[in-house]
């Protein structure tokens, strides 16, 4: 399963060209609205500052670690670490057909 990253064991009904069935995407859902961060396009930039569902979302990579964290940017510039869905893109996209995609 983890080693094609096309085929899906399941049958879903959405699915979205935007990038492979299973891409690994960290999606945050806020007031209704869905996005999804793709971990790569974070790592390559190192800190993501966006504007989501009317807030400002930080998303940033540690090498050290090789993670992506996602943050809320609050008043003076505080950031609260945010708990993303982690998942593959073909099952985010069948929860939110209408997601919006970092990529």
């Amino acid at each position: 399963y983890y080693t094609d990253n096309r085929q899906i064991i399941s049958p879903v009904k959405a699915t979205d060209p935007r990038l492979d069935n299973k891409e690994f995407v960290l999606g945050l859902v806020i007031d209704d609205e869905a996005k999804a961060y793709y971990p790569p396009a974070v790592k390559e930039k190192g800190e993501v500052v966006d504007s989501f569902a009317g807030k400002t979302i930080v998303a940033q990579y540690d090498a050290e670690l090789d993670v992506v964290r996602l943050y809320e940017r609050g008043e003076g510039g505080s950031l609260t670490r945010l708990n993303p869905f982690a998942s593959f893109w073909f099952s985010w996209v069948a929860a939110h057909p209408d997601t919006e995609l970092y990529q």
